[in-house]
């Protein structure tokens, strides 16, 4: 799958609005034998899932897309040391899902309210380990925005260009633990970065519809 090396910020956003493309097998984990390990689609029977949401934050660089992750701290109690997208749990105050994504992405980023205009959602993610149900939304700024990563949650603001994460040499498996056995992980990669487990899914979500709508 090859998205154009450059795209107009009008026809990302066209792509993105049409029709979703059929899932792909490609970012599920593997065990070691390569045999396919299905990710759960929700929580078991009598589980209620906890609500979050992330923006995927994207910004015009000249004739460049750039997408916005963070290095999570290695102290936090979850995903520490994770690529991520800004955002957490949906609060009791939080009007809805992207209201929580924009509220979470002004405190890990310092952005001004109204810097990001929300293009809209990609599908949920359920994060089994932590038992999250993820609402990513894109959202896009026509400039780079000043940011001010907080201290306390945010190791680094990456900024990777769209046209980067679709080389042939960007996806591949790697080797790591995983609930007890050793698996194949999914993973985008970027000079020293790993992206992978939800924000991949996210990823390549936005990378699919992307292709699909060009």
């Amino acid at each position: 799958m090859m998205v154009p090396m450059r795209m107009s910020a009008a026809d990302a956003r066209a792509a993105l609005s049409g029709v979703a493309p059929s899932p792909r097998t490609r970012m599920e984990r593997r065990d070691a034998d390569g045999m396919l390990l299905e990710r759960p689609a929700g929580p078991p029977p009598g589980v209620v899932a906890i609500e979050a949401a992330v923006l995927v934050p994207i910004y015009s660089a000249g004739d460049e897309l750039v997408l916005v992750f963070t290095l999570r701290s290695d102290g936090l109690r979850q995903h520490a040391g994770q690529m991520a997208f800004p955002g957490g749990r949906v609060d009791e105050e939080d009007e809805t899902p992207l209201a929580a994504a924009e509220r979470e992405a002004r405190e890990e980023l310092g952005t001004a309210l109204g810097t990001w205009h929300a293009w809209g959602p990609l599908p949920s993610v359920y994060i089994a380990p932590t038992n999250f149900r993820m609402h990513p939304f894109v959202a896009y700024a026509p400039t780079r925005p000043v940011m001010h990563a907080s201290e306390h949650e945010i190791a680094e603001v990456v900024e990777i260009p769209l046209s980067s994460l679709t080389g042939p040499d960007v996806f591949a498996y790697e080797t790591r633990p995983y609930a007890g056995r050793i698996v194949q992980e999914p993973v985008f990669r970027h000079g020293p970065y790993r992206i992978w487990g939800a924000t991949a899914l996210v990823v390549d979500e936005l990378l699919a519809r992307l292709e699909a709508g060009r």
